[in-house]
Order: structure tokens, then sequence, then C-alpha cells
């Protein structure tokens, strides 16, 4: 009896592995063109002819999703990487196709709609003008700053600012933000990191637990809102 008992117990065990396998490796739906990923990441047709991937599709599945949503990737030769701040900022009604299509993140919305309609041209996105000169990925924390930044108060806040646009702030303005060279908003003091990090014990602790990979990551994030929403207090006193 205890025999047949030991038997049944490891059978169970077995389909309870089984399982837990077959969980973890779930196969992700995605509509990405594959030639076009070979065609935009040579390394990985060099991968496939020596035998490290059977296709594509093998190494979409074990690395290059999460490369392509962490824009590290290209998922084609003549785009720039997705980028999810932007994507959110730029696809309309992303939202309502995001739950008529039963998708949870818009990440999950362009491998399997929003790809395609990139290269159909039907969604606005940036070309890589020179294949030999790739711009370099802005961190999503920058585009987190973009898409919740006042433009008008920051406008008045620098009035020799003629010309204005995500390129000229990206690769310029954001850099006087965090040198406290260029005030973020009108009516508060220009950003200092010593000041920001010492005056605020949650942010210390993230840094000092490396939650967060910089302070001024940490403002472009939750600060700069939370400031201007008055949530974190930022004394106007404060000087540089």
């Amino acid at each position: 009896m205890k025999k047949r008992l030991w038997k049944i117990v490891r059978r169970f065990d077995r389909v309870d592995s089984k399982k837990i396998k077959q969980k973890n490796n779930i196969y992700i739906k995605h509509s990405i063109d594959t030639q076009s990923y070979l065609e935009a990441n040579t390394d990985v047709k060099i991968a496939i002819e020596r035998g490290d991937f059977k296709s594509a599709d093998e190494h979409l599945q074990k690395f290059g999703l999460k490369e392509l949503q962490e824009g590290k990737r290209k998922f084609h030769k003549d785009f720039e990487p997705y980028n999810e701040e932007l994507y959110k900022t730029t696809v309309k009604d992303l939202e309502n196709e995001m739950q008529e299509n039963g998708y949870s993140t818009p990440f999950e919305h362009f491998i399997n709609i929003g790809c395609r309609k990139i290269i159909e041209e039907e969604i606005e996105w940036d070309k890589i003008t020179n294949d030999n000169e790739i711009k370099k990925v802005v961190p999503n924390y920058i585009n987190a700053l973009w898409s919740q930044l006042d433009v008008n108060s920051f406008l008045e806040a620098n009035s020799d600012i003629k010309e204005f646009d995500y390129d000229s702030f990206v690769s310029l303005y954001v850099q006087e933000i965090q040198d406290g060279k260029r005030k973020f908003h009108r009516d508060f003091e220009p950003y200092n990191e010593e000041i920001y990090l010492n005056s605020f014990e949650d942010i210390k602790r993230a840094v000092e637990l490396k939650e967060i990979e910089s302070v001024f990551e940490h403002f472009c994030r939750f600060g700069y809102k939370e400031i201007i929403d008055t949530n974190r207090s930022w004394n106007s006193s404060n000087k540089l």
C-alpha cells in the first residue's frame, strides 16, 4: 500500500514539474516581420547561420523581444528603435485599441499592431537617415520628463529659447536642466542634485538601495510632476 501511494505521489510530482516548465516557456504572440528583423540585426542572422538559433522567431522569444522593448535592438533597418514613452504620446487612440484587442501594455500593442503600422507609415515614427550614423537611443526617463513637461512654463522661464522641439530638448536642454543652468519651470528654482538628494529621504534611500540609476532619473520620472503638483516641496529660496 505504501509503495503504491509513493508511486502516485511521484506521478503527481512529474505532472506539476511539467506544468511549471510550460508556464516558464510561454510563446509570446507577435507580428514582427522576421525578415526585416534579420536585415536590421545582422548579428542575429549570423547566429542563426552558426546554429545558435533555429530561426529569427526563436531569437525573438528568447532575447529579442526584451531587447526591442528596452530600445536596445531595431525592429526594422529604416526606423528608430522602440521607445515606450514616445510610443504612448505618438499613437492615437492607443488606450482604446489596447482595450479592444485585449493588450495589457503599450509594447504588446507595438509588437502585434504598431510595428506593422509604422512600417506601412500609418504611424509616424522617426526614420534612420543614415545606417552608418544611427542616433543614440534616448533613455526612457528623459522621455518621461518630455511627456510631462509644461512647455509654456518652460519657455516663459527661458526666454532666450527661440526654437523648441523634441530633438533640441533631449539633445541640449535636458543636460542644462540637470546642470542647473536652465529652469525647468517658471515658478521654481532650477534643479540642484545635491539639494534634491539631501532634501528627500525616500530618494536618498532609493539611490542607496540602487532602485533607481540616478538622482536625476527620479526627478525626470517622478520629482518634476510632484514638485509642479506641490506634492513634493521645492523651496523657491534654494540657491545654486
